[in-house]
């Protein structure tokens, strides 16, 4: 049997602006805390190009690869969403939202 969530209230413009917000910053935290941890000094985008040389694609498509985990886990997470706490929620968006950033940088990347 599917459960069905009840509207409890509508969401206005005001707090949708909130959760993109707060959704934005968290990526850019994220972003730039594995940055250090994973790009180098004069390449940020390293371990994705030397991904896609290893596997023979280009480093948008080894963004691609390493970021669908994220998209299935949301994809089984949401047959059920409220048997997930919010912070299980912002983690696996906030990791695909940031996958999606980094195949952006590989094209602009590949385009300079």
């Amino acid at each position: 049997m599917v459960k069905i969530l009840r509207k409890v209230n509508e969401m206005t413009n005001k707090e949708f602006v909130e959760i993109v917000n707060k959704q934005l910053r968290l990526c850019q935290i994220i972003l730039t805390q594995k940055g250090n941890e994973y790009g180098s000094k004069d390449d940020r985008l390293i371990q994705l190009t030397k991904h896609g040389e290893l596997n023979g694609i280009h480093p948008a498509n080894a963004a691609w690869q390493l970021g669908c985990k994220h998209l299935v886990s949301i994809s089984e997470m949401t047959k059920d969403p409220v048997m997930y706490p919010i912070e299980v929620w912002d983690e696996k968006i906030t990791d695909a939202i940031n996958y999606l950033l980094l195949i952006k940088a590989t094209i602009v990347e590949g385009s300079l």
